[in-house]
């Protein structure tokens, strides 16, 4: 296992379930900004590096654990599908 792999593999495992319970609070009709995402996992974890929520999402995505769409890339605003 390489180290990035290693290293996304603790992070998931440290917040993936906080990545969940923001999944099902959103819900699938309320867009959101990738801050309101990362406030909300610092809120649970503070010590999250600032881009670990947003690799931990696209891994859970790639694993369809959940979906999402890119809806403004510029504005980093997602809904989830």
């Amino acid at each position: 296992m390489t180290t990035q792999k290693q290293n996304l593999s603790r992070v998931k495992s440290q917040i993936a379930t906080v990545i969940l319970d923001f999944w099902e609070q959103t819900g699938p009709k309320t867009p959101f900004h990738m801050t309101n995402l990362l406030k909300y996992v610092r809120s649970r974890r503070p010590n999250i590096a600032p881009d670990s929520p947003s690799r931990v999402m696209r891994d859970l995505k790639q694993h369809k654990v959940i979906d999402y769409v890119v809806l403004n890339r510029s504005a980093s605003l997602y809904k989830f599908i």
